[in-house]
């Protein structure tokens, strides 16, 4: 906790990022407060301040009056940048120039070293000290725990949540849940959705509007983190990722996608192979079928349906009445499948341009596939494929 007892002789300001404003206020006030104090003891109440060129009679200056050299402590908060801190320091009187100071701070690379902490400053430094005292690292730093989480790729958003409330102390998947219903009946509390992300509350009854929205990847997350903190967090990544491919809808092999549609051909591609040499062709083969008015056929989608995309599609899957059966419906699912890695999402918006439109596992059963331009082609495949696999060669 900071001690204010000592102002003026110290002054504790918090960094402006992430403080309040009223922080910068109190600032200013305390040095009307002190122009007032000198003003009292040079001008003796009763008596009017001389005017013109009439010399004032010397005067002692008071003895709590702020002076070159004393203490300030200053605290850099999280994400704070070397511009804003400068500012912070030239309203304080540390430094006399910004632009020296941020001269000074380029020189030493002081955003790339500059860490959250206490600092202990003093009035009327030189530029150049006041960098070198920042760089060195602070008196007391800010520590604030944090827990390591990793998001595979191609999980579903119920297992996403498992993964971050087993990494959260403080939170539990049900914490989770709540703030994702708040985000699907547009109510307050829930989460800030990219503005290409489709409206949650328009999705169909047997849609889950947010699947696909929690990017994977492995997170540094606070240890006291709220539910919602967490999960905005993997949004925001997953609109940052979207950002690196695409600021808008998206041309692929002649055809215009969203960006949500993008997404959702990456989770397909992810579902599919699990060879990132296969994705682009893989790619390749889905845009083709859309781009020719094929139905997509993938299995994956059926597993999707199935609330578990480990499961195994059978014969009556494909005949199911189910939005994301890609056997009955024409075109792309509803939305995503799982949540999808760079990889997967890189070949989703640069396919390899192909005329193939089929593919099956081969029959190494390592999980790679062979590829067909005709669906003669492709049956024989699939027979090949299952003879490997009745043989036990999948085992």
């Amino acid at each position: 906790m900071s001690d204010l007892s000592r102002i003026p002789h110290e002054a504790v300001v918090v960094g402006r990022s992430g403080r309040p404003r009223a922080a910068r206020a109190g600032v200013a006030v305390l040095g009307l407060l002190l122009v007032a104090a000198v003003a009292a003891v040079l001008w003796p109440s009763g008596t009017d301040a001389p005017t013109g060129d009439a010399a004032a009679p010397p005067a002692a200056v008071a003895d709590d009056a702020p002076r070159d050299g004393d203490p300030v402590g200053y605290v850099v908060v999280e994400g704070a940048t070397v511009t804003a801190v400068g500012s912070d320091l030239l309203d304080l009187g540390v430094i006399d120039s910004s632009l020296r100071f941020r001269v000074e701070a380029d020189a030493v690379d002081l955003a790339r070293v500059l860490r959250p902490g206490r600092f202990q400053l003093a009035l009327g430094m030189e530029e150049a000290a006041a960098v070198a005292v920042l760089a060195a690292g602070p008196a007391e730093a800010l520590v604030r725990p944090t827990v390591r989480v990793t998001v595979v790729e191609g999980l579903l958003l119920a297992d996403t949540l498992t993964a971050l409330a087993d990494a959260l102390p403080d939170v539990a998947v049900a914490d989770l849940e709540a703030v994702l219903a708040a985000t699907r009946a547009g109510e307050d509390g829930g989460l800030a959705l990219p503005d290409w992300w489709p409206d949650p509350t328009e999705a169909a009854a047997d849609v889950e509007p947010l699947e696909g929205l929690l990017w994977p990847e492995t997170y540094e997350l606070f240890a006291d983190a709220t539910a919602r903190e967490a999960l905005q967090r993997l949004v925001d990544q997953t609109a940052a990722e979207m950002a690196r491919v695409a600021d808008g809808d998206v041309e692929v092999l002649g055809a215009t996608r969203t960006r949500h549609e993008l997404l959702t051909i990456a989770s397909l591609i992810e579902r599919e192979t699990q060879f990132d040499g296969e994705r682009a062709l893989v790619g390749g083969v889905i845009h083709g079928r859309l781009q020719d008015g094929m139905r997509l056929d993938i299995d994956a989608t059926l597993s999707y349906a199935k609330g578990d995309l480990r499961a195994v599609p059978l014969a009556e899957d494909r005949t199911r009445d189910h939005p994301y059966n890609t056997y009955r419906i024409p075109g792309l699912p509803p939305g995503p499948i799982s949540g999808v890695g760079r990889a997967s999402l890189a070949a989703a918006a640069d396919p390899e341009v192909t005329d193939l439109r089929f593919y099956v596992l081969a029959p190494a059963c390592d999980g790679t596939h062979v590829f067909a331009r005709t669906l003669s082609e492709h049956n024989r495949n699939v027979a090949a494929f299952r003879a490997a696999r009745d043989a036990g060669a999948c085992a």
